[in-house]
């Protein structure tokens, strides 16, 4: 395989900045200062998600300049062999402290070739084609060393009781959210092989605890456990103000005291997606001591309203030291340092933690439900997999 070039740049593209005949501005002045395309040497063989860059190839760009005059910036910076491979994603500018700027208009990575012609060819990009194949190649290579344990493709006409247990409250999950949990069909179902979730907007509950709000809470604890492991779970996310899916792990056994000093693992939480252009997804930790000396990693990835139109997998590969996060086979954060009082590193994520999924409404996190939000709102799972070395 030729040797890839991956430059990664901390660029906000313009819808039409791929075209090889566009002289638009490459970075949008959404930004507003000039910044630095850094690029690094991956050798053959090197995965193209992980190298990061060093920081000593960079060249500085401003606001203003067109597309052609950066191309051909970048190719007399280091010159291209012929039919050379370029992988370009945006990364945060400084340790990623320019996230919300770059992906969030929808820009996307793309594979481009140097053609020998003093140009990249950004007309012929592929988010899908070149990049996608480089992704099952590394995937395939990964799945190797993983073996699958246990999953739900859920196709069975039930949601599977040996698997999944429904937890029934209105107690608010400690963030002051505002829906009741149930077990009726009318919040938690299996339909057309997916597990669904629906968020509801009617008053339920017992009296002098009703709640306006109605969804479904589902966990794997004693039915699922595990110690590390990969955990895959594809999903397609509900949108608007107040809410707020999750799929994250707690510990089956709190050996080192109550949350969050046993810790926690969320694989992936979304609020108010698609409200004024918001498509975050969050990735985060909890541990540490008993409030106020709790601590928490949360690391925000952008991406688009794809969320809640199309299935995205969602995953982890959680190891003795490490914990690393993926939105369909591309790790976007890792984390490697963590902590609790009552143990040493790596407690307190060196014991059996169960899965949950659920849609919660309100809450501390995404505010309130506002005149916009459309209910029913639904959290559509396709499969859940669970895999361990072997």
């Amino acid at each position: 395989m030729k040797r890839l070039i991956k430059i990664l740049c901390v660029l906000l593209f313009a819808e039409n900045a791929l075209s090889e005949s566009s002289e638009q501005p490459l970075i949008s002045a959404i930004c507003n200062q000039n910044v630095d395309l850094v690029y690094t040497l991956l050798e053959e063989g090197a995965d193209p998600r992980e190298k990061k860059p060093d920081g000593t190839n960079a060249i500085q760009l401003a606001l203003s300049q067109p597309n052609q005059e950066i191309r051909n910036m970048v190719l007399n910076h280091q010159d291209p062999d012929n039919g050379e491979t370029y992988l370009i994603r945006q990364i945060y500018e400084d340790n990623y402290s320019v996230a919300k700027d770059l992906l969030a208009a929808g820009a996307e990575p793309f594979i481009c070739k140097f053609d020998g012609s003093n140009a990249f060819d950004f007309a012929n990009w592929s988010g899908d084609g070149r990049y996608r194949q480089l992704l099952e190649t590394y995937q395939k290579r990964e799945s190797d060393s993983w073996a699958l344990v246990w999953s739900d493709e859920f196709d069975l006409e039930e949601i599977d009781q040996s698997k999944w247990t429904h937890e029934v409250d209105g107690l608010g999950g400690g963030n002051n959210e505002l829906q009741y949990y149930t077990d009726r069909p009318e919040n938690s179902k299996i339909e057309d092989s997916k597990l669904v979730i629906i968020a509801r907007e009617e008053k339920f509950g017992p009296k002098g605890q009703e709640k306006r709000y109605t969804s479904a809470r589902l966990n794997t604890k004693f039915k699922g456990d595990w110690k590390y492991g990969r955990f895959d779970i594809r999903a397609k996310l509900p949108y608007g103000k107040g809410t707020w899916p999750a799929i994250w792990m707690l510990p089956s056994n709190n050996k080192y005291g109550n949350w969050p000093t046993s810790g926690e693992i969320d694989i992936m939480e979304a609020v108010n997606l698609n409200k004024n252009g918001k498509h975050l997804i969050y990735a985060s930790t909890h541990f540490g001591g008993m409030r106020p000396k709790n601590k928490s990693k949360i690391l925000k990835f952008p991406t688009s309203n794809s969320l809640t139109n199309d299935y995205h997998t969602y995953s982890i590969e959680w190891e003795e030291s490490e914990i690393r996060w993926y939105i369909d086979g591309y790790q976007y954060a890792s984390q490697r340092e963590w902590s609790t009082p009552g143990g040493d590193f790596p407690a307190p994520f060196d014991q059996e933690f169960h899965l949950l999924i659920n849609l919660a409404i309100g809450g501390n996190f995404p505010g309130s439900p506002n005149s916009e939000t459309q209910f029913p709102q639904e959290l559509k799972i396709d499969y859940v997999r669970v895999y361990q070395r072997p």
